[in-house]
């Protein structure tokens, strides 16, 4: 279950955008409205990984970057550091909609490693 204080009456799915949201907010450049073309530049994925191990992200350096060169960066730390398991290809991300479930079940595995919602 995705939990969010003061916010018993949504849905998981709900709740886990309402968490992501949190997570990356003050981020240039990264605004999440939904589960799909919201996170095809990688930024927000890197945003999240920052927010909880700024020393893992240049993330200055992801405005510079490609959106591929930015979900491989994410998908990488992401691995190697919390071993959340790869389930998203960078080409599947990189589409102007990608799979809404896909990038649902990995933001969950993001929120299982991080729970906690920045205050």
């Amino acid at each position: 279950d995705v939990v969010v204080p003061g916010q018993e009456d949504i849905t998981a799915k709900e709740a886990l955008l309402l968490w992501s949201r949190r997570t990356t907010e003050g981020y240039p450049g990264v605004k999440i409205r939904d589960f799909s073309s919201s996170w095809r530049d990688g930024r927000a994925f890197l945003s999240i990984l920052h927010r909880n191990r700024p020393d893992l992200v240049d993330i200055r350096q992801t405005r510079h970057n490609s959106n591929k060169q930015n979900l491989e960066h994410a998908f990488n730390i992401a691995e190697r550091e919390f071993g959340i398991t790869r389930l998203l290809d960078v080409d599947d991300v990189d589409v102007v909609n990608p799979d809404e479930k896909s990038i649902i079940m990995y933001v969950s595995s993001l929120y299982d490693v991080f729970p906690e919602v920045p205050s």
